[in-house]
């Protein structure tokens, strides 16, 4: 097995034990750590827990060197489950604590929390004598925790040119050029994270150049990553509306909804880093989860350590149904790079809305809607806000209504989509785009929204066709669901340039419905996205379209996007 395959095997232990589990020292089952050794190797085991894989549970005044009296310090006398003597009370003289030991534990536990390579790396264990190397990685992100346990100094000499820092020393230990002096008893904790290669750099500054190029040129092999993302973080959603075409109120009832791991954030950073365009719009709802705001921290983190100059634009697009959108959230998601939002509504009043959108509140979403209109009016935040309706029978008469609330809430655009089929309420209620209800409302809705600063995205019978085609209907509405989604979406090179991701890791060329490539658990980002479906998907695509042809689709949207 590949030590590559090995880690691999490794996450995946780890996302059903590692960080859920609790690393310690001691509990009030056994005797104190400082009971059974002394005060310098009690430090040591207290810095493997605080800084392991596991969550750091600490046995209350292990962080103060409390142990028990000389009466009981006799571990050789002692079975492993007398614990007895080591049950006493606190101490809270602090003359009687052990400083040195109290000191570390704090740095320690405060390096823990700056660090995310420390609450959710992968873990290696390495021994070599009495030295431990107690390795935490993710991503790029690369921390050696090294314990030293024995009665003689010793020195681990490191490879040249790492670059490596100390983060945390303790017991004298100590780094000198490429060199680690560890006395007796010793610990060191050391960045070793690589510098990105500069050709590394120069691949990503020139990623969306490179895809153009690649389509033009008929290369179905790429060296670029995507430019568009959409990654579902959750199938369970707060709500249970009748026409959900994810089946998340099912999912969510039985249990079968899938949430994004850690590990999956970590195998996504060079997608993340290369991105223009990153979309949460399938799937449950993602404010229901905290992995939003992690994923969104990743995003930046990965954008923050593979920084090309100048730093290409990224656009966050995030579909809710705006129930928990209240204004703690909101500061949060626009302080963390989401730039669109997408609001879900089914009716201009709460008896359509709410029977539709199972435990929906109309009142409190639009509230909520208005409150980020009012935030983004009082901050200047690069904020774009606009509300999707599904169509059908239930609530077509209120399409002209809700047209109006949109303009009375200053949202930008409102986006008006089919219903899709897909269980017994969605097949009754559908409408053909067609149907005369349909065109009397949209009708109904253009009136009423006649001189109004908004956007109406009629995805009724969305074309399929590029905007090279040049046709005057495909232009009005990519130029409109281009505005919603903050995006631009080319479909002669949607191989080229799209890709999306389920909870589990697997991962779809172009979108979700798209072939599945491979899962992350497997194998990199790059590796799935020329995987053998991609390419025999890019081949065909390519068939159908002559070079003149495709450069012609870049340079008219070249033209067209400069214009803008």
């Amino acid at each position: 097995m590949s030590d590559q395959r090995a880690i691999i095997h490794g996450r995946r232990r780890r996302g059903a034990a590692g960080p859920r589990g609790l690393g310690f020292a001691g509990t009030h089952d056994q005797p104190r750590i400082a009971t059974v050794t002394d005060a310098a190797r009690a430090r040591l085991a207290l810095l493997a827990v605080t800084l392991g894989a596991r969550t750091p549970l600490l046995y209350y005044g292990d962080e103060a060197g409390l142990r028990a009296g000389p009466e009981a310090e006799d571990a050789a006398t002692r079975a492993f489950e007398d614990s007895w003597p080591d049950r006493q009370p606190m101490t809270w003289d602090e003359s009687a604590w052990d400083a040195t030991t109290r000191a570390l534990v704090r740095d320690a536990l405060a390096l823990r929390a700056s660090r995310d390579v420390l609450r959710h790396g992968d873990e290696e264990l390495r021994a070599d004598g009495a030295c431990v190397v107690l390795r935490r990685h993710r991503g790029d992100e690369l921390v050696d925790v090294v314990l030293h346990r024995g009665d003689v100094a010793a020195e681990l000499a490191l490879p040249h040119d790492t670059g490596a820092r100390v983060l945390l020393a303790a017991g004298g230990a100590r780094l000198e050029g490429d060199l680690v002096h560890l006395p007796p008893d010793s610990a060191i904790v050391l960045d070793r994270t690589p510098p990105a290669a500069p050709h590394v750099a120069a691949l990503r500054a020139r990623n969306a150049e490179l895809a153009t190029h690649a389509f033009v040129e008929g290369a179905v092999d790429l060296p670029s990553y995507p430019r568009r993302l959409n990654v579902t973080i959750t199938e369970a959603c707060n709500l249970r509306c009748l026409h959900c075409i994810t089946d998340a109120p099912a999912r969510t009832r039985e249990g079968r909804a899938r949430t994004a791991p850690p590990w999956l954030l970590t195998a996504l950073a060079d997608a993340f880093a290369h991105a223009e365009h990153v979309a949460f719009t399938h799937g449950g709802e993602s404010l229901a989860s905290p992995v939003l705001f992690d994923t969104l921290r990743a995003i930046d983190r990965a954008r923050r350590a593979h920084a090309t100059a100048p730093a290409h634009r990224l656009d966050i697009h995030l579909a809710t149904n705006g129930m928990l959108l209240d204004g703690e959230r909101l500061r949060a998601l626009v302080e963390l790079g989401v730039t669109s939002l997408m609001v879900s509504v089914d009716g201009a009043t709460p008896a359509t809305n709410d029977r539709i959108r199972v435990l929906g509140d109309l009142h409190r979403v639009l509230d909520h809607v208005a409150g980020a209109i009012a935030f983004r009016e009082r901050t200047g935040a690069d904020l774009r806000v606009g509300i999707s309706t599904v169509l059908g029978r239930a609530n077509v008469r209120e399409l002209a209504a809700l047209g109006r609330t949109c303009a009375s809430l200053g949202v930008d655009w409102l986006k008006v989509e089919e219903t899709y089929p897909v269980n017994g309420f969605a097949r009754g209620d559908a409408l053909a785009p067609d149907a005369r209800d349909v065109a009397d409302a949209m009708a109904a809705l253009r009136d009423a929204l006649a001189g109004a600063p908004l956007v109406v995205v009629d995805h009724l019978a969305s074309p399929a066709s590029c905007t090279c085609s040049g046709d005057a209907g495909t232009l009005a509405f990519r130029a409109a669901d281009d505005f919603a989604h903050r995006a631009h979406f080319r479909p002669c090179r949607a191989a080229w340039e799209a890709a999306a991701v389920d909870p589990d890791g697997t991962v779809h060329l172009v979108d979700h419905a798209g072939p599945a490539l491979g899962n992350l658990l497997d194998a990199p980002f790059l590796d799935l996205w020329n995987a053998p479906a991609a390419t025999a998907t890019r081949t065909a695509a390519l068939a159908a379209s002559p070079r003149d042809q495709r450069l012609h689709c870049v340079t008219q949207d070249a033209r067209r996007v400069s214009g803008q």
